[in-house]
């Protein structure tokens, strides 16, 4: 797999290609799509696709992180552009940062020369700080953190609520939006001891607790009506799941931007739902 994906990286298609996909981050009240999450797949030579967990984290092991959030975010970007001049109006687009990207220099480097070439500007950007191991951020990532920020970049916390994305990190970066990990919902099929909190008093809690920081709050794997519910009451913002959409290519989204009606709050895969209480494209390519 290593030597795999190190050719993938250096733009060998021997080993298949990687493609960016978005999945809809949408309203949580009436289901209006605002934004997008860019999400990475890797398809091999034989069209079978190898899940994101089996080779992301080899990626960062060999210190090309870096070049695959790149990849990724220039693509992304591009991806805006196209979409604006289909005049569908996609108002944010989230990419993910590891670790090599988030202590690298020349990060906001990148983010200025991915923009230019893009022809979008930083406010349309969400750079999602993945921390799947202890980041350790010194002055230097610090304020350059907050140069993105202080340039209109919005900075998330992904996953909030599992590995090391806690309250430390809303206590020490500029961070506008902080994305609840899908096991904090309820029916995750995360085991709860019988006298543990209700699911439902946790995500209010946490997202009071993002809200009073003054970040906005999205609620990620969301794949049940009750689950949706749980939100709404919860003061989540927006959510993103199944329950609405996958991570799905560009032109698919601008079908999903068109096909939402305002007079029915409805996109292709989702349900209206009250609140009361339930019973990727190519990176080598500028195409989509």
């Amino acid at each position: 797999m290593e030597a795999a994906l190190r050719a993938l990286l250096a733009g060998s298609r021997a080993a298949g290609e990687l493609l960016v996909r978005y999945q809809p981050v949408v309203k949580a009240t009436d289901g209006e799509p605002l934004a997008v999450e860019a999400l990475v797949r890797w398809r091999r030579p034989d069209g079978s696709m190898v899940p994101p967990d089996l080779f992301i984290g080899t990626v960062e092991r060999l210190g090309l992180g870096g070049e695959l959030d790149e990849l990724v975010l220039t693509e992304a970007l591009r991806q805006m552009t196209r979409w604006d001049a289909a005049g569908i109006r996609v108002h944010r687009v989230g990419v993910n940062l590891g670790r090599t990207s988030v202590l690298r220099d020349d990060l906001a480097d990148v983010v200025a020369r991915a923009c230019a070439t893009a022809g979008s500007t930083p406010d349309r950007l969400v750079l999602e700080v993945l921390e799947h191991e202890r980041l350790h951020l010194d002055d230097g990532a610090l304020m350059r953190l907050q140069g993105l920020v202080d340039a209109g970049v919005t900075l998330g916390v992904d996953d909030f609520g599992v590995g090391y994305s806690g309250v430390g990190r809303l206590a020490q970066l500029p961070v506008g939006l902080v994305k609840l990990d899908r096991s904090l919902l309820p029916g995750a099929g995360t085991s709860r001891a019988r006298s543990a909190p209700d699911a439902e008093l946790l995500i209010t809690a946490v997202t009071a607790m993002a809200r009073q920081t003054g970040a906005d709050v999205t609620a990620e794997g969301v794949e049940t009506p009750e689950q949706r519910a749980v939100c709404l009451r919860a003061g989540v913002g927006t959510i993103q799941g199944w329950l609405f959409a996958p991570a799905i290519d560009g032109d698919a989204v601008l079908d999903y931007w068109r096909a939402w009606s305002p007079a029915s709050g409805r996109c292709p895969q989702s349900a209206p739902v009250s609140a009361q209480p339930a019973d990727g494209s190519p990176l080598a390519s500028s195409s989509s």
